[in-house]
């Protein structure tokens, strides 16, 4: 007997194309199901994960981990299974048992879900913990970082409690630090021990010497995750423990590997917290000064990183008259005091080196400008010689180059003399080795001299004085080739000796902006510098702010845009921090050459332009109100986030300003500014025109509110482009917060727009009057019947996007209050 085939379809069912034909497709798949395989629609969920559980599938059994919690709530709110929950559990058993690390790993993240369902307490401890504990030790690494992460969650969700923590936990942890045990598992053991320190309280003491044992490991690994948590271990263990663990602080920071000391540079400052502030300056100040010097280039990078938060844990509320609220704002204390303090220390600055102001030299700024600029001018051919000599000297970090005397006489007036005055800083001396003993600069013999004395002799002059101030009874050009150079070097050092952080960490700060730390260090330390010199200069107080004037000045001229825009963004904050004395003298420079910067570093001062600008008088204030119109061009015009933080400042700035200042200055630009492509900035342009028209409101003259009003009706509301009336109907849902003003002469045009022949300015009048209704209803409830031939019209309009917005019951009501 013939078969008959299709001409489409061969005798195995395949087609012409090698495939199936749709019917043949259902019955191959149909035959191919097993027969004794459920179907999974007819299995209740309890039935569903035991199978999902015996497969010997690792999908599905990693599926079952997933449907656990589903599950095991399911059976809860169900009362006919009984012993279902202790179904669920025992599959939990099983899976943590599985040899498939995907599975453990599933089960494990389920496990901080599971354990707010356990009923019944005891469950907690011998499903839930005891499969965390199990797992904790896992050979598995994905499957022992789950686990840790499973035990942190109940500790935070106060799942575990501290009788557990105690009493399972903790014995674990510290048998996982055994001597003999695998150096991986000692390792994640102290990064646990560390992180559940603050959970465990008391009992934490029970890790000391362990953990003081671990540090002096033979594994440089474990040494090396010793020293990444010493900070947070002496956190928790408090001071008395830090006093224990400090000796092996020490042999950590003297380590051979790199790694180890690297990793205790970077938690020096927690450290530091964690000890009084003697040992602090006699034992921590060493070791860290020790990294500094490292001969692992890593080793100091890590360690200038930490060196300005390491110098602000020698703040002192009594010496530097700053302390810190709860929120983190500057406190002042005895600001009276400290501001008077303030303007004498600068005046002592000047006072060191001026004798008086009928004779001394450097009275006028102008004058001494003068003096520098000869100096300057003849350096070329006065120290040749000096150029061509060359430094020798091998070594990395604290190698400098040789000076002559009259270049360290023009660095004296450069940098000692002027630079209270002269904010654009002198040219970089190289620093010096440490070690060589500091000469405070007012031991530096003073210049004294009359105004007829002759440019050339002025030179003269600082040779001798400071030649006869060395002893050296040689002459001019021989002092000038025998003077010892680290003695030199020495001389022009800040003096840091008379405050209360180290001189040693505070000469290592300044050094930061040293071209050669770049080089032997990491290009970046000068933004390290920059980002950590609020902090010092709240540690120093406003008396010592000379100290580190310098290096201020230093960071704003630096070439690199990054560091100037962190000095930008904290500017306002050291103003806080130094007060208005000392901003008006040091700052207003600084901050009106970040205002012509670079829009990355102009974003920097203008996001905080208000907070900087209250703390100036208000003549210095006032001069900044012609500059505001350069604020708005910008780098580039596609940046309108920038026009949006100028708006909100300008907003802000209306406070500390008076109406014809506002008119004359900030009003028109924000007219500018509400014309703006971008929604988001006629958004902000809208809230500072409100707060220009409450000025004017509270004022007391009428003819400020009229310009204004005149303004914009002319300009918006009456405007020739659906655009600018537009405008106007969105601004008035700001202005009408100032009622009066807002119902005698903006409403009526407002109104006037509902007949507009564009549609979209019915639409967003629509919507500004449904606004002012809901929020401040009787701004529509006076006896008019403009309001309701307004809303009839708008009601009745023959767009179908105006309608919905203007309700008949929005009109209904409107009528019944008047």
């Amino acid at each position: 007997m013939s078969i008959s085939v299709s001409p489409c379809v061969n005798a195995t069912g395949e087609d012409s194309k090698g495939g199936y034909s749709d019917s043949d497709k259902d019955v191959l798949n149909s035959e191919n199901l097993p027969d004794d395989e459920p179907n999974e629609a007819q299995l209740t969920p309890l039935e569903r994960i035991l199978t999902l559980t015996n497969s010997g599938n690792a999908f599905q059994r990693q599926e079952a981990a997933k449907l656990l919690h589903d599950t095991l709530l399911l059976v809860q709110k169900s009362a006919d299974d009984p012993v279902g929950e202790s179904e669920v559990f025992s599959c939990l058993l099983r899976l943590s048992d599985d040899k498939d690390y995907a599975v453990k790993t599933e089960l494990v993240e389920q496990l901080a879900y599971l354990a707010p369902l356990c009923l019944d307490p005891s469950y907690f401890e011998k499903y839930i913990l005891a499969i965390v504990l199990k797992t904790l030790v896992d050979e598995n690494t994905q499957v022992r970082k789950s686990s840790q992460s499973a035990l942190m969650q109940l500790l935070e969700s106060k799942m575990l409690s501290h009788e557990l923590l105690t009493n399972k936990v903790c014995p674990l942890l510290l048998e996982l630090t055994d001597p003999n045990g695998l150096d991986e598992l000692r390792m994640e053991s102290v990064g646990l021990i560390a992180r559940i320190g603050p959970y465990a309280g008391h009992s934490a003491h029970v890790f000391l010497d362990t953990f003081a044992t671990l540090c002096k490991d033979s594994t440089f690994t474990v040494r090396k995750v010793c020293a990444a948590h010493f900070g947070a271990m002496c956190s928790v263990l408090g001071n008395e423990a830090t006093t224990t663990l400090l000796p092996q602080f020490s042999s950590l920071c003297y380590d051979n590997v790199w790694g180890v000391r690297k990793a205790c540079a970077e938690c020096f400052m927690t450290v530091s917290l964690c000890s009084s502030l003697e040992q602090r300056r006699e034992f921590l100040t060493p070791l860290f000064v020790s990294l500094l010097k490292d001969q692992s280039r890593w080793v100091r990078m890590a360690a200038f990183q930490q060196l300005g938060p390491f110098i602000s844990t020698f703040a002192d509320v009594s010496k530097s008259g700053l302390s810190l609220s709860d929120d983190g704002h500057v406190i002042v204390k005895n600001e009276d005091l400290t501001e008077e303090s303030s303007t004498d220390a600068h005046e002592s600055v000047s006072d060191h080196y001026v004798e008086n102001n009928s004779t001394g030299l450097f009275t006028e700024p102008e004058e001494l400008d003068r003096e520098i600029d000869f100096v300057e001018h003849n350096r070329d051919e006065i120290c040749q010689s000096e150029r061509d000599e060359e430094n020798h000297c091998n070594g990395a970090e604290d190698s400098f180059k040789p000076t002559s005397l009259l270049e360290q006489c023009d660095s004296l007036i450069d940098s000692d003399l002027v630079h209270t005055y002269d904010t654009s800083g002198p040219e970089n001396v190289e620093k010096h080795d440490d070690d060589i003993p500091i000469v405070p600069p007012r031991s530096i013999p003073y210049v004294h001299t009359d105004s007829s004395v002759g440019k050339s002799s002025l030179r003269m002059v600082m040779v001798d004085d400071l030649h006869h101030s060395l002893g050296e009874r040689v002459a001019d050009s021989s002092l000038e080739n025998s003077l010892d150079l680290e003695s030199n070097e020495s001389i022009f050092e800040p003096n840091t000796s008379s405050t209360h952080v180290p001189s040693p960490l505070l000469q290592q700060f300044i050094s930061m902006t040293d071209q050669s730390r770049a080089q032997t260090v990491d290009l970046e330390i000068a933004k390290f510098c920059a980002f950590s010199l609020p902090a010092v200069a709240f540690t120093l107080g406003r008396d010592n702010w000379k100290i580190i004037s310098k290096t201020y000045h230093q960071l704003a001229e630096n070439m690199q845009w990054k560091v100037r825009r962190t000095l930008a963004f904290s500017i306002h904050e050291l103003a806080v921090i130094l007060g208005p004395v000392i901003t008006e003298h040091e700052l207003v420079k600084v901050f009106d050459s970040f205002l012509k910067d670079l829009d990355e570093v102009k974003i920097g001062v203008l996001k905080h332009f208000s907070d900087f600008l209250k703390l100036l008088k208000l003549e210095t204030r006032r001069t900044y109100l012609p500059k505001l119109s350069d604020f708005v061009k910008s780098d580039n015009v596609r940046n309108w986030r920038f026009r949006q933080d100028l708006a909100d400042q300008f907003t802000l700035l209306c406070d500390f300003f008076d109406a014809s200042d506002i008119r004359d200055f900030i009003c028109p630009l924000a007219i500018s500014l509400s014309s703006d492509r971008v929604a988001e900035v006629r958004q902000a342009s809208y809230r500072l025109l409100t707060a220009i028209l409450n000025v004017f409101f509270n004022a007391n003259d009428p003819s400020f509110v009229t310009f204004f009003v005149r303004t914009l009706i002319s300009r918006y509301a009456h405007s020739t482009t659906f655009f600018g009336r537009l405008t106007f109907a969105q601004m008035c849902c700001n202005l009408s917060s100032q009622v009066t003003v807002f119902q005698r002469d903006l409403l009526p045009e407002l109104l006037a727009l509902h007949c507009d022949p564009v549609v979209n300015v019915r639409v967003v009048a629509a919507r500004t009057l449904a606004y002012i209704d809901k929020v401040d209803p009787s701004l529509l409830s006076r006896d008019s019947s403009e309001v309701t031939r307004a809303l009839d019209a708008l009601a009745a309009d023959t767009d179908r996007d105006v309608v919905p917005i203007i309700q008949p019951n929005s009109i209904a009501n409107i009528s019944a209050r008047r």
